[in-house]
């Protein structure tokens, strides 16, 4: 458990009700005063204390006629504090108290010439692993993004009805996320012009790109679970630099795959990738947004907590909203993709009972080749089908199978055999 150091500045008239507020809550204090109409508090305050403390403060005017500075101690040496260590709950030892939510908060909202570089430059690094198609060091880049401030400061400004800090945040986002979009299509379109890398023919060949083309519900669970964790990091003190990496798995390489799209020209790469760049933000937003609720920092007055209400409601509202137009996209994507698998099984099955006929023949191996029929949704379009032959194979095999597919699952394609002769 750890402490905070609290300094209250009032005018004497206030003086013996900040007295009457601490002794309430059983802590040591001292006052001082260099001036005759104002008295000086100071006090070590457990954090999860924090909060109740100065709510009962503001309430008697502190705020208003003076001020209350908050600030982390290393350490208190003390009986008193000991004690005090024993009293508070341990299922709150790590929560933080509001004012501490919105001064983190408030900072991680700045639109800095720090925050536009190392999006730079992490988006630039990312590009240069996706090119690579390095999984090292596209992982690497997502160590020094920041995108985590903006994230968890949208969602705090939700919850703590704060208009302010949740439009700082947002922008921020949003600007983040475009200037990581413009600087990675910038780097890959000078690499590409330049000849620094060899032409990509085939680039949805490249593991990182398709990985990223082709959303489905599983990327909402990645991103709720990094918006949950930054925001966990938040109210607990825990490292955001470090689950910062978690919320840039989820938004700098779909950023920097759609910024390669566009530097292609390939609108396949730029739309799926810019989808799951959007869900992934939606899902981040209302991940951290539920579970700041959840932990309670809405505020606890009566008018202030009905608008952090209808705020909460009318935002994730919002989110849900564009993220069901967006699943209707996701669905299409999930259903398409178990229907490629699927049409996959059945064609594995109709070969091998077609051989079964055949005497010789057996299946080594069978692929499935895939073309784009509507935007993002994959159609079958060419099956090869490896075999070994003890004996040569019918000259019509390629239209037996052909047909035989058709007739048991409806799609037209092309059959290629590849023979396998095995000596006897």
């Amino acid at each position: 458990m750890s402490f905070r150091n609290i300094q209250i500045a009032v005018p004497k008239e206030l003086k013996e009700e900040v007295k009457e507020i601490i002794k309430k809550q059983e802590l040591d204090y001292f006052v001082s005063s260099s001036e005759e109409d104002k008295a000086l508090f100071n006090l070590n305050v457990p954090k999860e204390k924090v909060e109740e403390l100065t709510e009962d403060l503001q309430e008697i005017g502190v705020g208003e006629k003076g001020n209350i500075t908050v600030t982390a101690t290393e350490a208190v040496i003390s009986e008193k504090a000991e004690e005090i260590k024993e009293e508070v709950d341990e299922e709150e030892s790590d929560r933080i108290s509001r004012e501490e939510i919105v001064s983190k908060t408030t900072e991680m909202a700045q639109l800095s010439t720090n925050y536009l570089l190392f999006t730079i430059i992490s988006s630039v690094i990312a590009t240069s692993g996706i090119l690579a198609d390095s999984t090292a060091v596209v992982v690497g880049s997502m160590v020094i993004a920041p995108l985590i401030g903006p994230a968890v400061a949208s969602s705090a400004g939700t919850v703590l009805a704060d208009t302010e800090l949740f439009q700082k945040g947002m922008f921020s986002e949003i600007v983040g996320l475009l200037i990581s979009v413009l600087s990675s299509t910038i780097f890959a379109w000078l690499v590409f012009n330049l000849n620094l890398v060899p032409p990509l023919q085939e680039p949805l060949l490249i593991n990182e790109i398709a990985e990223r083309i082709y959303p489905d519900f599983l990327s909402i669970g990645i991103a709720i679970g990094s918006g949950v964790a930054g925001a966990l990091s938040l109210t607990t003190g825990l490292s955001t630099a470090l689950v910062g990496v978690m919320i840039a798995v989820a938004l700098i390489p779909p950023a920097s795959v759609a910024g390669v799209g566009i530097a292609l020209g390939n609108s396949t790469i730029a739309i799926g990738s810019t989808v799951l760049l959007m869900v992934n933000v939606i899902s981040v937003n209302i991940a951290g947004t539920l579970t700041l609720n959840y932990q309670g920092y809405s505020p606890k007055s009566y008018f202030r907590e009905i608008k952090s209400r209808k705020k909460i409601i009318k935002r994730v509202g919002m989110y849900v909203s564009l993220l069901l137009i967006l699943s209707v996209f996701l669905g299409a994507i999930t259903y398409n993709s178990y229907s490629g698998s699927q049409f996959q099984r059945e064609v594995e099955s109709i070969t091998e009972q077609t051989l079964e006929n055949m005497d010789g023949l057996s299946v080594k191996s069978i692929s499935v080749d895939f073309t784009n029929s509507f935007l993002m949704l994959k159609s079958p379009d060419r099956v090869i089908v490896s075999i070994y032959a003890e004996n040569a194979p019918p000259n019509n095999l390629a239209s037996v199978l052909s047909e035989n597919i058709q007739q048991k699952t409806g799609e037209e394609v092309m059959v290629l055999v590849e023979v396998n002769q095995i000596q006897r």
